[in-house]
């Protein structure tokens, strides 16, 4: 069961407290060039690569790792010719930064072309100003038939929340964090914070000054 009633009705969520606005924090994409790749002319001929092999002792090369500056983001490359990105801050940079690498490989005589590009994952935090009653959450939320919300404060300090509609996982802490994994785009982290807000604002703790 999700939340859908607001704190106050009637009442919208802005008009209540100020959202926080979710920072991104790494942005997770996938595309393809159309052709296999010899990993270890690349990684000779182009600077800020790194090989990546199955074991030490093998000269089969997995994979090459390229670390680009501007954008900044690390673009891994795959002899079938798959390229994925991680650590860029938007999803443009993502794309960018993998087009930084086609380029770089056109350059040392492969025919590529960048085909399939997609975001498979945005990682996104954000901080509210007031501490959070995690177990009425969790009470609130849990469901036994879709078991989508699971809290144990001996075995995570978090509780994790999957979220329905929009589709992504909510990893929300008692001061206040809050962490959103799996979104595909990021009107589905602001989609998601305006919905479980106004149940995060109901259970608020009032802290005691001793």
């Amino acid at each position: 069961m999700e939340p859908n009633n607001p704190a106050h009705k009637n009442e919208p969520v802005s008009d209540i407290s100020p959202l926080p606005i979710p920072q991104i924090t790494n942005v997770v994409s996938t595309a393809y060039l159309g052709i296999n790749l010899d990993l270890a002319k690349i990684a000779s001929k182009l600077p800020n690569c790194e090989s990546i092999k199955y074991r030490s002792n093998s000269n089969n090369i997995n994979s090459i790792k390229m670390q680009i500056k501007k954008p900044k983001a690390t673009v891994t490359i795959f002899r079938t010719g798959k390229i994925n990105c991680f650590g860029a801050k938007s999803e443009e940079d993502s794309k960018s930064a993998i087009k930084i690498a086609e380029k770089n490989i056109k350059k040392i005589g492969y025919n590529v072309e960048l085909n399939n590009f997609r975001i498979v994952n945005i990682v996104a935090t954000c901080q509210l100003n007031f501490d959070i009653r995690l177990l009425e959450i969790y009470q609130t939320l849990f469901n036994t038939k879709t078991n989508r919300c699971n809290y144990e404060s001996d075995v995570f300090p978090g509780l994790i929340y999957h979220m329905n509609n929009p589709e992504i996982t909510l990893l929300i802490f008692c001061g206040g964090k809050i962490n959103f994994v799996g979104a595909k785009n990021t009107t589905v982290i602001s989609d998601a914070l305006n919905k479980i807000y106004p149940l995060l604002l109901k259970n608020k703790k009032n802290l005691t000054l001793k």
